[in-house]
């Protein structure tokens, strides 16, 4: 390659990196990635995105090599980052507190839960001697709590105090 090429190339591997900026809305906040949040414990922790495609990604073809060429060339298959995310779900949801959250809808349409909390709504569907279905009720019931304080944060707010808010609709008199 030549150093022109290859700037251009590193240049355009490095923008399909991500890098972490952590916000610091809290002291006692801190958003990580999957495998940041194994070297931390916390009490409580968020599983977000847990869409199909979200968590655990999509695989992306690879135009370049197929699977035996990459096998020959001693590189992972695609399916193995598949398994490591599965590694890091199966230790975040070991954590003393879990929340686990999806969003029902994109920019574009309705989205599909991932797999992973659907096998766990699933499973727990089918332990019936277990309780699992009162235990999967139960962590709904937990949810809606936050689904509604997320919903009272999108109305709108009547900032006045109390005092002066009417009590009723005020009619002007008719004049005679």
């Amino acid at each position: 390659m030549r150093p022109g090429e290859f700037s251009d190339f590193l240049t355009r591997e490095m923008n399909n990196q991500n890098v972490r900026e952590d916000a610091i809305p809290h002291p006692l906040i801190h958003y990580r990635g999957p495998r940041e949040a194994r070297t931390e414990k916390s009490p409580l922790l968020i599983l977000a995105g847990l869409n199909e495609g979200g968590w655990p990604q999509a695989l992306k073809p690879d135009p370049w090599l197929s699977r035996p060429m990459r096998l020959a060339a001693g590189l992972t298959l695609p399916e193995r980052r598949v398994g490591l995310a599965a590694h890091d779900f199966q230790q975040a949801i070991a954590s003393p507190q879990v929340i686990l959250t999806r969003a029902r809808r994109d920019a574009e349409a309705e989205t599909i839960p991932s797999r992973w909390l659907n096998r766990l709504v699933n499973l727990l569907g089918g332990l019936p001697a277990q309780r699992g279905k009162e235990a999967l009720a139960g962590m709904r019931d937990r949810g809606q709590h936050w689904l509604d304080l997320a919903a009272l944060q999108g109305r709108a707010r009547d900032k006045r105090p109390a005092a002066l808010r009417p009590r009723r609709s005020r009619r002007r008199p008719r004049s005679r």
